[in-house]
């Protein structure tokens, strides 16, 4: 437990096992871009194995920082659901009132990067509300949950009230509300939180929580040279299909942790994840790595699909035996033409959320 006198920053993640070399890389360039003697970082989860505990341990030592690891049992949010890509562990952050003895606290999802002196949001007013957060300014978020005379934030990075959730019982609301409203609750706690601090939150600027993925430019980044970029989605910097610029971010404080040497890429699952990495290649000129991710979105295609014509057979075995000859130019341009035929993209989108069928999953026969 930390001392409610401790003037420090005080910095909380919540994680499990799948997500600790997540809390690592985040971990990293929070103490890259801040002074470690005036941070405290809360690292809260079901018990981890040592050997993890010792890592992340060493990425506090490496800095100077202190960290204080919390174990609890989370057998008592088995009853709520998962949903999509978010696991239980979203729920450990409404806990957090009751895990760490601090009065405030600022709040990171594990898949992000701090690239900023966090000073400025730790000075965030939430004296008399339950948090702060970057309003997504959705109002489908706020429609379906009856939020209309409110606005909704995203609760990957909140300033949080500990001693107003204490006094309000606001992590019991929480999940008695997450409880009674099972279906309605398509985001989780973020659902919860939302409703139950209706017209106790605050906002903070969007530099605090930038997802670039969703926007159609990369120099976005270039607006915001000062901040949280947040890896939000399904779709993630581990996946070799994410977007390749934002995926540097990552690795370069992948490597300030000791989870670096042991590091790969997730390959793509299905036909347009493979599509995306061979597009980021072609418009990088690795024609070789290209022609490679094009031949291999073809064959997940021909798993669930017939080839249309012969003549599209021989421009598929054209374009293979110009990869083996290395000839990869006119390679990729015939597996280009071919994806271009069945109207899928042949350029990179930083929205990589627009290329169908990224989400999809292959039969299980394949």
């Amino acid at each position: 437990m930390t001392n409610t006198a401790d003037t420090r920053i005080q910095v909380a993640y919540c994680t499990d096992l799948a997500y600790v070399q997540h809390v690592a890389v985040a971990l990293a360039s929070l103490l890259e871009h801040n002074d470690p003697a005036n941070v405290c970082v809360h690292v809260v989860s079901p018990p981890l194995p040592q050997q993890d505990l010792d890592r992340l341990n060493s990425v506090a030592q490496r800095y100077g920082a202190t960290l204080n690891y919390v174990a609890f049992d989370a057998s008592v949010l088995s009853s709520l659901r998962e949903h999509l890509h978010i696991s239980r562990a979203t729920y450990y952050r409404i806990l957090l009132p009751l895990l760490i003895n601090v009065d405030k606290v600022i709040y990171f999802d594990c898949d992000m990067v701090m690239e900023a002196d966090v000073t400025e949001l730790w000075n965030t007013d939430v004296e008399g509300c339950g948090c702060a957060g970057v309003d997504e300014e959705n109002p489908g978020q706020t429609g379906r949950l009856g939020l209309s005379d409110d606005f909704y934030i995203n609760a990957g990075v909140l300033v949080m009230n500990l001693a107003y959730w204490r006094e309000h019982q606001i992590a019991d609301k929480c999940l008695k509300w997450l409880a009674a409203n099972p279906q309605l609750a398509i985001l989780l706690d973020q659902d919860a939180i939302n409703v139950v601090l209706k017209g106790q939150k605050r906002k903070v600027p969007l530099k605090w929580n930038l997802n670039p993925v969703p926007l159609e430019d990369i120099n976005v980044l270039k607006t915001y040279p000062s901040r949280v970029i947040h890896f939000g989605g399904n779709i993630k910097p581990w996946h070799r299909h994410y977007d390749f610029d934002l995926q540097a971010i990552y690795k370069k404080y992948l490597d300030k942790t000791p989870w670096a040497a042991e590091f790969q890429l997730k390959e793509p699952t299905n036909m347009a994840q493979a599509l995306i990495v061979a597009n980021q290649c072609f418009e990088r000129q690795d024609l070789g790595t290209a022609a490679y991710y094009y031949a291999r979105a073809i064959r997940f295609r021909l798993v669930t699909n017939k080839l249309e014509s012969e003549l599209l057979l021989d421009v598929i075995n054209s374009a293979h035996r110009l990869t083996n000859s290395q000839r990869f130019d006119e390679a990729c341009a015939l597996y280009r033409a071919c994806f271009k035929s069945w109207g899928m993209p042949i350029q990179h989108y930083i929205n990589i959320y627009r290329v169908p069928g990224v989400l999809d999953k292959l039969p299980e026969a394949a």
